[in-house]
């Protein structure tokens, strides 16, 4: 792991000044070759949780999973593993990662484009909890 990185930047609050305060750990680069894999800690969560940012026209109320697409998923998730200090759950189609909130989906590289053809790409996918089911089978419509 690299060092502990504390980020802030200004941010307004209902007309007062604040701030947004993060700390972010990353893993060294190469050890994982899944990307540029890191873990992002909001230390002001009411800074960033205004209201005002909490709707988007997608409905899109939550990040439900983060799908990772692996050549070799044991390789894998002894990796994830190590970076989220937990235990993968058994599951026929995947290795979850359950995290507080949300979870980490490490599956087969051959079955994850039959799960998900229409990825950002070969290696991943996401999903997310919409406010309203109409409002998600409109938008993936288009």
């Amino acid at each position: 792991m690299r060092p502990l990185v504390a980020m802030q930047r200004p941010v307004g609050n209902r007309g007062r000044r604040g701030y947004c305060g993060i700390s972010v750990v990353r893993v060294m680069s190469g050890e994982m070759p899944e990307g540029r894999i890191q873990a992002v800690t909001h230390l002001t969560e009411r800074t960033v949780w205004q209201p005002r940012w909490l709707t988007h026209p997608n409905g899109a109320i939550g990040l439900l999973d983060v799908v990772i697409a692996e050549t070799h998923v044991e390789e894998a998730t002894g990796r994830f593993r190590r970076f989220l200090d937990r235990d993968a759950h058994a599951d026929p189609f995947a290795r979850p990662f359950i995290l507080t909130a949300g979870r980490v989906q490490l599956v087969a590289a051959g079955r994850a484009g039959t799960a998900f053809p229409e990825a950002v790409d070969s290696r991943s996918a996401v999903s997310w909890q919409p406010t309203q089911l109409h409002t998600f089978r409109s938008l993936a419509s288009k």
